[in-house]
Order: structure tokens, then sequence, then C-alpha cells
């Protein structure tokens, strides 16, 4: 594909494409800068291909859109959610503004809540908070010129929150977790006498009930408020058995992962419940620091369950 130069007649290679595509597939360029030379009243193009006498050398435009240059500078952000958090029902969207583009200032709005408005200089800016489970877009608004916002796209927190001694909850394992490092992470709310874990505040075990076909491909990590991770189910146990826990008997039935219980085995086991022993020791997690404020300790453990090949629920 080409351009008419200044030279009357002579063109300028935009770009070009050869030998097999792929087969059957439609190939998306991009915008390109075309600084194409008006002949009179037009703007002119030309498009030059060789092509073999099969089908197999068909090509053709899908689409084919010729536009003004912006007569502004765009921004530059990038943004992501942060601080969810299921005590409070938040979470946070963080814009990471480098540039402003050529603005003297610029907004950061989102679809719901509070923007930021008059932002004269490139940092990190924090929008929010928003209800854990409502999507919020997020636009930077160029103030010279609005051809020149930028959308930064579409956020909510991927966080489950769940309360304690709750059956049913229905909360599927993704397939192939370990693998596509795609989990189930559910946050439990906790409070408790005290401010600070691992001195006047200590988790003692967790209970869960899965309802699960072959335990041993199931993994499970608890996470600290301040990210400590302790992987109490690091490999496979119970063999090809069903349920860790009792899903009939929900909430009493319970399979309890508490240290010094008794040992995992790879028994083929169904609806396993008791005490047992986990791969890393609950007390890990036990250093999560203080909360912000004196008081009762509330905070949120999460719990990451991944690995089935079939689907599951927790």
């Amino acid at each position: 594909m080409e351009d008419l130069t200044n030279s009357p007649g002579t063109y300028t290679t935009l770009f070009t494409r050869t030998g097999d595509q792929g087969g059957n597939v439609w190939l998306h360029t991009g915008w390109l800068d075309a600084d194409a030379v008006a002949a009179g009243p037009l703007v002119r193009f030309r498009v030059r291909a060789t092509q073999t006498a099969t089908f197999l050398g068909d090509a053709a435009f899908d689409d084919f859109c010729v536009r003004e240059a912006l007569a502004c500078v765009v921004p530059v952000a990038t943004a992501s959610t942060t601080g969810s958090d299921c005590v409070t029902g938040n979470y946070f969207v963080t814009v990471n503004l480098t540039s402003l583009g050529d603005a003297a200032s610029v907004n950061l709005v989102p679809s719901v809540g509070t923007p930021i408005n008059g932002v004269t200089a490139p940092g990190t800016y924090v929008l929010g908070a928003f209800t854990i489970g409502t999507p919020v877009s997020v636009t930077v608004e160029h103030t010279g010129d609005p051809a020149c916002n930028v959308a930064l796209g579409n956020f909510n927190s991927s966080l489950t929150c769940v309360s304690a001694n709750t059956c049913a909850l229905g909360q599927a394992v993704p397939d192939n977790g370990c693998t596509l490092q795609n989990n189930l992470n559910l946050s439990v709310p906790i409070t408790a006498p005290g401010t600070t874990l691992g001195t006047d505040v200590s988790l003692q075990s967790v209970d869960i009930i899965t309802t699960h076909t072959f335990n041993s491909d199931l993994r499970l990590t608890l996470i600290s408020p301040n990210g400590t991770q302790a992987a109490l189910i690091n490999t496979g146990v119970f063999g090809s058995g069903d349920n860790l826990g009792d899903p009939l008997n929900c909430p009493t039935a319970v399979f309890r992962l508490q240290d010094g219980g008794t040992a995992m085995t790879t028994t083929i086991t169904n609806n396993v419940t008791g005490t047992f022993n986990p791969h890393t020791p609950i007390s890990t997690v036990n250093n999560g620091g203080p909360q912000a404020e004196p008081g009762p300790y509330v905070s949120a453990m999460r719990s990451v369950v991944t690995c089935p090949p079939s689907s599951s629920s927790t």
C-alpha cells in the first residue's frame, strides 16, 4: 500500500505483506501515518498486489478509512484494580499517569463515584472506593481537547467475599487452575479481640467442605492480610475419593486443617472429615501485622483453591 508524496506521481510505501498469511483469515494492520498529499480535492492512495492464479492468492480489503491526525497529544496512563477488601466490601482503581500529553491538566474520571480533577503532574492516583461487584470504567480527560481523551478500560474486583459457616456457596473451582494460574479466590472476614495477628490474635484452624470429584486434584492456599501464604494442601490427598468434608451434613461435618492434626494420606476416601495437619503450618500466617486503628481485629483471610481438571464447587 502506497501514498502519494510531494513529488507528483511519486508514491511512498506504507506497508507490505508477503507470503502465506495463515489461510482464510482477516488481518488488521492498525492505523498508519500516511502524510498523504492532497491532489486537488482528493487524497490519493494506491494498493498493488501480485496474486497467484488460485484462490489461495486472494486478497481483499474489509475496511478502509482515512482520518485526520489529532491536533493534540494524548495523555499516557494505565490503571489496575487494587485494595479489594471484603471487610469494607470495597475496592479501588489505581491510575499510573506517566504523561499529560500536551494538556495543561487532565481529569481522572470514573463512571461512578468521584473524579480527580485538575491533575497537573504525572504520578499515581487512587480512585474509589467502589463496591465490590460494581464495574467501573475510567477515562483520562484531556482538558484542552476531548479528542485526546483516553479510555483506560473497565475494572472490577475479582475477589469473592463469603461468610464463614455458610453452606451451598456454589462457587465453582476453575478447570486446570494450576496450569493456567486461574484460581478460585475466596475472602472470609474475621473479627476477634486484639489488634495484631500473631501477637494478641492467632489463627487456629481452617474448616472447609467441598463438593468435588477426585480429591487429589485440589490444592488449597491460605493468604493472610499482609500477603503471607501457607500452602495448606500442596500435593494430592485422598486419591480419587469425592469431597473434603461431608456436603450432606454442612456445616458440622467439616474437613479441618490444624497444626498438629492427623497426617493427610493418598488413600482413596470419600467425604473426608476430621482434623488434619496442613502441609504448611497455619502458624505461618500468624504475622499479619497490626490493623490501622486500635480496637477489635477485623480483617479478611483469603483461601485459594486450584487445579481441578473437571467442574466442581466449593
